[in-house]
């Protein structure tokens, strides 16, 4: 049965990863159809100029070298100026999460305006009504799409299923029955293949699995580099993140009490997880904290390492509300994103550590300076062991135990997996003003690549 990719945005990241896939998958002998959804969505006469002298990917030569490798291609366009205004308010003025659209739209909306505060505020409002156009549009492509086109498609490709239209795309073959598979970035110029968007279970089962089949005998020592890596001063995929931090600063901790430290995350980052949290665990970061407030007890002081803002911030500090309740506790203290403190030297200090899904847990991990829990999803626990903590029988049980540190090894299948994750490249090429071609020659395979396995090498 042929193969359907759709890429619904006109940018050279979305099309260089679908091409890629596209033929990697005809060198495997599928057959494979793309569909190119070219939407007008706009919104001043500014975005009008920037779209006329924006790049045009895919041009005829590359579409004509598409055809020579049998791989079949239609554009769908579709502009429309009129307004459309769906019942997603209640009275109140608050979206309905519920939702169907708003869902889909919600973390394109979150991420667009950095803001975790989704279902109130004009400019939420109006990003909304621009989001949810965007997807009506491409929804109604794919119907006149799939009537026009006589082919079955039993599997579906797209780009990053956290984009509006592309999640719509996802939405929309889901529930027609269809297997989706979500193409994405890896490390490098490589991508990687995905049954759910942005999902930590997956990811933990990917990198488990890829760690096992690895047969390089330096595998443990390159992934114990890269972890190191993240820890330097400068450097390391977090570097984002550390360069906000003064090196060795912490806060004043009160010296007759122990410490636990709760490093937490973004709200904005659980609005992409495809993962659904059970019903019996904390379903949110205040929970968890207020647990640990109320089990350990008097002689324990709770500091909050709120999640830092990284290389600047132009959109304030948005989630301080939701911290606000529990400063009712006499035994807690907050550190604010924007405070320039060493989390790493934090950590040591301190007689606990806590997460809530930050990648910083996996640091404090390969630390091995402090007894760390992970209280919510993680990308790098493959098994109910007595460091996940999700629920307030589980902390219980870990608490009634002498505290000691994780085996740092237990995270480096993590680490091998976002080092060498994704199939590199070999068909692609983007030249340094962002084009992308492809090359006229499709290179013999030294190796066995089964992309359909959803398996990254």
């Amino acid at each position: 049965m042929p193969i359907l990719i759709v890429v619904p945005y006109q940018s050279s990241f979305q099309w260089s990863l679908a091409l890629e896939v596209a033929c990697n998958l005809r060198s495997n002998g599928e057959e494979v159809h793309i569909l190119d959804i070219q939407i007008s969505n706009v919104r001043s006469a500014k975005s009008i100029l920037r779209r006329l002298a924006g790049h045009q990917f895919l041009k005829a030569k590359v579409i004509e070298k598409l055809t020579d490798m049998g791989i079949s291609y239609s554009c769908y366009r579709k502009t429309s100026f009129f307004h459309w205004s769906p019942s997603i308010f209640g009275r109140d003025g608050r979206l309905n999460l519920a939702d169907r659209f708003v869902r889909i739209c919600a973390a394109n909306v979150a991420d667009t305006l950095r803001t975790s505060k989704i279902d109130r505020g004009i400019k939420v409002r109006r990003e909304f009504w621009w989001q949810i156009l965007e997807a009506k549009k491409v929804e109604e492509i794919l119907k006149d799409f799939n009537k026009k086109d006589i082919r079955k498609y039993d599997s579906v490709y797209t780009v990053n299923g956290r984009y509006t239209r592309n999640r719509m795309v996802r939405e929309f073959y889901k529930d027609l029955g269809r297997e989706v598979t979500i193409i994405e970035v890896g490390s490098g110029q490589s991508f990687t293949l995905w049954s759910n968007a942005q999902s930590m279970n997956e990811l933990a089962d990917k990198s488990l699995a890829m760690w096992n089949s690895c047969a390089d005998p330096n595998k443990e020592r390159n992934s114990v580099t890269y972890m190191k890596g993240r820890l330097s001063l400068i450097g390391g995929d977090n570097a984002t993140f550390k360069q906000n931090m003064s090196y060795g600063s912490i806060p004043n901790l009160p010296k007759n009490k122990k410490i636990c430290t709760f490093y937490s995350t973004s709200q904005i980052e659980f609005l992409y997880l495809s993962d659904r949290i059970p019903s019996e665990d904390y379903q949110s970061q205040q929970e968890a904290v207020v647990d640990l407030l109320e089990t350990l007890g008097p002689d324990w002081h709770v500091v909050v390492r709120r999640h830092p803002f990284g290389n600047g911030n132009k959109f304030g500090d948005d989630e301080g509300e939701l911290w606000m309740p529990l400063q009712v506790y006499e035994n807690i203290s907050f550190i604010q994103p924007d405070e320039r403190v060493d989390s790493y030297a934090l950590a040591k200090k301190s007689n606990l550590a806590a997460h809530f899904g930050s990648s910083i847990g996996a640091d404090l991990i390969f630390m091995n300076a402090t007894p760390v829990i992970s209280m919510g999803p993680t990308e790098w626990e493959y098994a109910e062991i007595d460091t996940k903590v999700r629920n307030h029988s589980q902390l219980m049980r870990f608490l009634t135990s002498p505290l000691k540190t994780r085996d740092f090894k237990s995270i480096l299948p993590w680490a091998h997996f976002y080092k060498n994750r994704g199939v590199k490249f070999k068909y692609v090429v983007k030249d340094v003003n962002g084009d992308l071609s492809l090359r006229s020659e499709l290179p013999k395979s030294t190796h066995k690549e089964i992309i359909n396995s959803r398996m990254p090498e």
